[in-house]
């Protein structure tokens, strides 16, 4: 494909993945979100510039998306050292690999389909990627302040997500459906899902949305870093990571209540075929 082509492409693909639910984004709404439609625009130029040199070679979107974990990896190293040189280093990692995660989404559709696989590989992504920065981070905290509690909340957190009780509620309804099991009442029980999942939806979309591992949220601390660099001691930076470790508390307890309910409707609404 042609440059222009693939940017048109990317543009079209990532406008109409903003405007779907629970996002309802404007990409084209500046006045709204300036920031956001800028780099939506960069990731966007530069990924696609990624794209075109790559779509006649033997690289697969998978190997993208394995360099995009490593990057994540590499970015949340970087943020443990105690060197102001390579902590900068790190955050421009860390805010340039969302160029590589959107381009592997593109390079599967230039050159094969996307698959189920790639997907799967995109959450396991996103998972390593959220890691990395806890850890870069809280490292970050204890080396300007001496205090190991940053230490064990950096393993609490990890250790909070590794048991997120959903995930494995989510395996077990693929199993249910893999086995034939089918609604009692198709259509009353999908609207009781659908309202289900719409009253309980605010907390989960405020976290995944608002304030999370990505997007304007990490932005905002790597800017706090570089002023505390600048100025050679810490100012904000432990405030958000304890801002974190209670996003982890309280979605831990938000996803076991979801998880069970979800389990208790699922023994109730669906029979073997």
């Amino acid at each position: 494909m042609k440059y222009q082509a693939i940017r048109k492409l990317h543009y079209k693909r990532e406008k109409k993945a903003l405007s779907k639910p629970p996002l309802h984004f404007d990409m084209h709404n500046w006045l709204k979100s300036p920031y956001t439609c800028f780099k939506i625009r960069l990731y966007i130029e530069l990924s696609s510039i990624i794209i075109y040199f790559l779509q006649n070679t033997k690289i697969k979107s998978n190997d993208v998306t394995f360099i995009y974990v490593f990057l994540s990896f590499l970015g949340g190293i970087c943020l443990a050292f105690n060197d102001s040189k390579i902590i900068i280093f790190g955050i421009l990692v860390l805010f340039f690999k969302v160029v590589v995660d959107s381009a592997d989404g593109l390079l599967a559709t230039v050159k094969y389909k996307p698959t189920i696989k790639g997907a799967a590989l995109d959450s396991w992504g996103g998972t390593v990627s959220a890691n990395s920065f806890i850890f870069g981070f809280g490292i970050y905290c204890f080396n300007f302040t001496n205090n190991v509690i940053f230490l064990y909340i950096v393993v609490l957190i990890i250790f909070l997500k590794s048991i997120d009780l959903k995930k494995d509620i989510s395996m077990y309804l693929i199993n249910i459906l893999n086995e034939g099991y089918i609604f009692k009442n198709k259509k009353k029980n999908t609207k009781t899902f659908k309202k289900s999942k719409k009253s309980i939806g605010i907390i989960e979309n405020f976290f995944k949305h608002g304030f999370n591992y990505h997007g304007k949220t990490l932005d905002f601390i790597f800017l706090i870093i570089l002023f505390e660099l600048y100025s050679g001691k810490i100012l904000l930076s432990q405030y958000f990571f304890y801002l974190f470790v209670l996003r982890e508390l309280i979605m831990f307890i938000y996803n076991i209540i979801v998880s069970i309910k979800n389990t208790e409707s699922i023994e109730r609404n669906f029979i073997k075929r």
